[in-house]
């Protein structure tokens, strides 16, 4: 474990540390996000704007990981940052999909 951490320059141990932590922060963020949107209801609790809020901080923290996380892999760091621009960016067509298929099992908006 001591010749592990040893090797570990210091940059790349804050590095490390910083990005484990914004990957965290941004998963609590989304949840959080996710489940007041979740628990809104019509003529009831709207938590659709704060929900929205939080979502947009929580995509902001995955965003400054994927900086450090491409720079601990230079070699890769274009595909890095490619598949998680990607994956970010795609990842809104799945409400309206979700939509569509509540609509198509006969739910109503």
């Amino acid at each position: 474990m001591a010749v592990c951490l040893s090797q570990l320059t210091p940059h790349a141990y804050t590095q490390q540390v910083l990005t484990s932590c914004l990957c965290a922060a941004g998963t609590l963020l989304n949840m959080l996000g996710l489940i007041l949107i979740a628990c809104s209801k019509e003529g009831g609790f709207n938590g659709l704007p704060a929900g929205a809020v939080i979502l947009g901080l929580g995509g902001i923290t995955y965003h400054l990981a994927q900086f450090h996380i491409s720079n601990l892999f230079p070699g890769k760091r274009g595909l890095i940052s490619s598949l998680y621009v990607a994956g970010f960016t795609g990842c809104g067509i799945i409400f309206y999909i979700l939509y569509e298929i509540y609509n198509d099992l006969g739910g109503s908006t």
